[in-house]
């Protein structure tokens, strides 16, 4: 730690700033507001709730300091006619208070991205050593978790942990040769956020070239992190993005190309043994076809931004406890908030925007957002993934471009 002070000493603020926000972004600490469109038959959700977090400070604090990228930014025409189209999506919105919310948090988004990107050459380090010391307390807190089978609480709950055991009927757990166990959620609201969130980092990480001592700290504790998650969609996404890493840079070590096998055989050999919610399947199709309804019904302007779980409760659930939640797909949950026409748009102006910015580094996290969004929505509606996409998407357009080696 004394090391850390030294370190932090001698940096500017900006890169001060970086390593606060790689330090904040895996936690869930945040105050809350359950306002009168945050309840759904007197049942208050999550999902509807305007919240503070302690990584809204951390990225308010550093753009900011990086006032003038955000006021170029906010001058962007493009952006600016982007903003235009969800502005308009608010005022269709079934819930015009959550919408103005998800508003601000894309603004947010927006601007964090091309900070990041504008500062991915010079504040890299500060963001891997934040993330570095937060990652090996959240690896503690799900070992922990795992073996005691409930949340720690105590100086963990002021990092986000919530309060759960193996006990509750809601809770993410799993089974191996009849063994039931909770999976870990450490400072996430689940597991599979948690999974998705790492292995988007080992994704950014498996891009990089050359790499320190401290890279290859975060790329074990992210990769420990993903198992622990015990998510089959997460491993899928790490597999590939580590088959790709191996196609493109074919003069690795055979050092690495063992290590890829056999964690790629692990994977495939614990997603066949280990057995989750048996009605996991059942849910997911239920909410597509949800989802499918609610696009047919709100084809224009959808329901509105954040608005989807006010459209879905209008839908019957057989399940025994509260089964509120969006479609786990987020192309799917996009489009049926803000309706075909702007996902349209939408979809012309990213794709316009990667071809222009593409280089070899952004692959393996376009690998892992793809293969992980298709099956869950933590990307568009958590907060952690939801800021973690942005710098690292920044940081990866900003970088160099990195050719493979010739093979």
């Amino acid at each position: 730690m004394r090391q850390v002070y030294v370190w932090i000493r001698s940096q500017n603020t900006v890169s001060v700033l970086w390593f606060i926000v790689g330090l904040t972004l895996p936690l869930q600490l945040g105050k809350h507001w359950f306002l009168p469109f945050s309840y759904v038959s007197g049942v208050r959700i999550d999902y509807l709730a305007i919240a503070l977090y302690l990584s809204d400070i951390a990225v308010i604090l550093l753009l900011f300091w990086r006032r003038s990228h955000v006021r170029q930014a906010l001058l962007d025409p493009r952006i600016q006619f982007i903003l235009f189209l969800l502005s308009v999506n608010c005022l269709f919105s079934l819930s015009k208070g959550i919408a103005l919310y998800k508003f601000v948090k894309i603004i947010e988004w927006i601007l964090l991205f091309i900070v990041a990107r504008s500062d991915a050459k010079t504040h890299f380090r500060s963001l891997l050593l934040g993330l570095v010391i937060i990652s090996g307390v959240e690896t503690s807190l799900a070992l922990a978790q795992l073996y005691l089978r409930h949340s720690l609480q105590g100086v963990f709950y002021w990092l986000g942990e919530r309060r759960y055991n193996i006990m509750l009927p809601d809770i993410a757990k799993a089974r191996f040769d009849g063994f039931e166990f909770l999976r870990p959620y450490a400072t996430f609201s689940h597991p599979n956020s948690m999974g998705g969130f790492y292995a988007l980092i080992t994704a950014w990480l498996l891009a990089q070239l050359k790499w320190r001592r401290v890279d290859l700290v975060l790329f074990s504790l992210s990769i420990v992190l993903v198992f622990l998650s015990f998510s089959r969609i997460a491993w899928l996404a790490l597999v590939c993005a580590m088959l790709w890493r191996v196609l493109i840079y074919r003069q690795r070590s055979m050092g690495f190309y063992v290590a890829v096998f056999v964690f790629t055989l692990t994977l495939l050999g614990a997603a066949f043994l280990l057995k989750g919610d048996v009605y996991s399947l059942d849910k997911r199709l239920r909410l597509t076809q949800d989802a499918a309804s609610i696009i047919v019904t709100y084809p224009i302007f959808g329901v509105g931004i954040g608005s989807y779980v006010l459209a879905q409760s209008a839908f019957p659930h057989p399940y025994a406890y509260f089964f509120l939640q969006p479609v786990h797909n987020v192309p799917l949950l996009f489009i049926a908030e803000v309706g075909v026409f702007t996902s349209i748009i939408f979809a012309w102006c990213a794709r316009k925007s990667v071809k222009t910015l593409f280089n070899i580094a952004i692959v393996p996290l376009l690998i892992v957002l793809f293969i992980t969004s298709t099956f869950d929505h933590y990307w568009w509606s958590l907060q952690q993934n939801w800021l973690l996409s942005a710098v690292l998407l920044g940081f990866s357009l900003g970088q160099k471009t990195q050719q493979p080696p010739n093979s």
